[in-house]
């Protein structure tokens, strides 16, 4: 299986095991996390660049992945999102970000043509439905409205 990278933004342990299972099939690659990366446990053949806004989570984040010994696979970055690079990745992930459902147009922007996987409720689901086209929608384990939303961002001119 190939290696690669990925790029998120928070998770927990319930949304990493259904997105851990959501990209089962794939030939790994590099993911931006809009959130903390509990994937990295799941998926030895990812790669994950880790963003978190808050410097106190982002430091905690960090201590995490080298105890971890996950230093080689995760990189920690405390920024906001729209100011990180995706370069070579592959797919965005992204919960409980700051008024998400306002931002949601500028994380998709920003994704480009990547696949996200999006943690959210019903009002999740709207703002999606109006700037992306949901490929899948899968009930979070122990959960009775929080999703995993497969989604492909409408054209935003980007170039990826």
């Amino acid at each position: 299986m190939s290696t690669g990278r990925w790029c998120g933004s928070d998770g927990q342990h319930g949304e990493a095991v259904a997105s851990g299972q959501v990209i089962e099939g794939d030939q790994g690659g590099r993911v931006a996390l809009a959130q903390r990366g509990a994937r990295l446990l799941v998926r030895n053949d990812l790669n994950a660049l880790l963003i978190e806004s808050k410097e106190k989570k982002a430091k905690f984040l960090g201590a995490v992945v080298i105890e971890l010994g996950l230093s080689e696979r995760g990189n920690v970055m405390d920024r906001q999102f729209s100011e990180v690079d995706l370069k070579d990745s592959q797919l965005v992930t992204a919960r409980a970000l700051d008024r998400f459902t306002e931002r949601l147009p500028q994380l998709l922007k920003w994704s480009g043509k990547r696949r996200c996987l999006l943690f959210g409720g019903p009002d999740l689901e709207k703002a999606v439905l109006t700037n992306a086209t949901i490929m899948g929608k899968h009930l979070m384990p122990f959960s009775e409205r929080r999703y995993l939303y497969i989604v492909i961002p409408q054209a935003f001119g980007a170039s990826n």
